[in-house]
């Protein structure tokens, strides 16, 4: 019951801090700054939640926050996918495995602009699989967009 409550808690507050985000206008070519993707249940998982896009220090910062019937399985991977939910295209790149519903991810070396750059070009989803052994059976996606 703890667990459930904590997620709930951190939910909220990621959906707080991204709709606090401030987005640029994008008519005038600008990088956003930050992303959101609201992520959907895949197959009947009732797996819902969020993922936002930050810039951090050395890259961006990729936040998970899921609630729902997560199977006990253990860990859940995760990745950005070229494309949309309805048509994934291959990782762009790893995130960082679900566990309890919640996944931080520092990637270096990558920054908005790359975000901004992926979506124009086919769009980036963000993926949550069952497990490593059934990367084909997604639990949950979300198309990514910037935030509002």
């Amino acid at each position: 019951m703890r667990k459930l409550i904590w997620l709930i808690v951190i939910v909220l507050v990621v959906i707080g801090i991204y709709k606090w985000t401030a987005k640029n206008d994008d008519t005038t070519g600008t990088v956003a700054e930050s992303f959101a993707a609201t992520m959907n249940p895949v197959a009947n998982s009732g797996v819902t939640g969020t993922a936002t896009i930050e810039e951090g220090t050395g890259g961006l910062v990729v936040s998970i926050a899921l609630a729902g019937a997560l199977p006990e399985i253990g860990n859940h991977p995760a990745h950005v996918h070229m494309g949309t939910c309805t048509a994934p295209g291959n990782v762009k790149f790893a995130l960082t495995d679900v566990v309890d519903g919640i996944s931080r991810t520092e990637v270096t070396g990558m920054t908005l602009q790359d975000i901004t750059d992926g979506i124009a070009n086919g769009g980036l989803s963000v993926n949550v699989h069952m497990s490593a052994d059934d990367l084909g059976n997604y639990l949950a996606c979300g198309n990514i967009e910037d935030a509002p």
